[in-house]
């Protein structure tokens, strides 16, 4: 929104080694429709306003030369209602899982949110994180847990291998332990010197027990 992006991160490496500066963590570069981009709209891709996939690439690369890590964010906890998982404006063509406000049980994604139809408000019909643009993921969903890290072709590895030296996961409290347990497994699995961190404002005691 202020005209930074991947390109000019890279060009900044050499000031930032100056620095000191041995990992870098970005918040969500996912393509989304806020500032903030938490209400991911494409996982699988950089947003337009930050450059492309290869932008990415070629930052991680650069940086590892220097002896610095770059670590991604995201959200597998919510995504943006105006998404192609969610859809619920009918902006596009995926068959979302709210598509144009209804739900639609034929989406690949359906299996993702849980709905309440009794409620005749589209917005009380799902869970949102503090609001209706942000609808929660049923991270229980087998669907969902493959997508975000147990297929060949999931998002954790599939940014790992575009160069992420491991992942910031957002919200944590809000997904489930056993959640954890596997993501952090499948992450080691895929990469075992890859950094796994998360946010709690919360005793944090658990999650350092060495299985999350």
């Amino acid at each position: 929104f202020f005209g930074g992006d991947l390109a000019g991160i890279r060009e900044k490496l050499p000031y930032l080694k100056a620095l000191g500066v041995n990992t870098l963590y970005l918040t969500p570069i996912f393509r989304a429709a806020s500032n903030h981009k938490y209400d991911t709209g494409d996982y699988r891709h950089v947003d337009p306003a930050f450059g492309r996939d290869e932008d990415f690439t070629a930052l991680t690369e650069a940086a590892a030369k220097l002896g610095i890590r770059v670590v991604p964010d995201t959200s597998l906890n919510h995504v943006g209602a105006d998404s192609p998982y969610f859809d619920r404006y009918g902006n596009f063509r995926s068959g979302g899982a709210f598509e144009n406000g209804k739900v639609n049980p034929a989406s690949p994604y359906a299996s993702w949110f849980r709905f309440d139809t009794s409620q005749a408000d589209p917005s009380r019909q799902y869970k949102g994180w503090g609001g209706p643009d942000l609808p929660e993921i049923d991270k229980a969903s087998p669907d969902f847990r493959r997508f975000a890290y147990g297929a060949p072709d999931s998002i954790m590895k599939r940014w790992l291998d575009r160069g992420a030296a491991g992942w910031r996961m957002d919200v944590a409290p809000w997904v489930p332990d056993d959640f954890w347990r596997e993501w952090r497994q499948a992450v080691k699995g895929h990469r075992p010197d890859a950094l796994t961190v998360a946010e709690t404002w919360f005793d944090a005691s658990k999650y350092f027990l060495g299985d999350m």
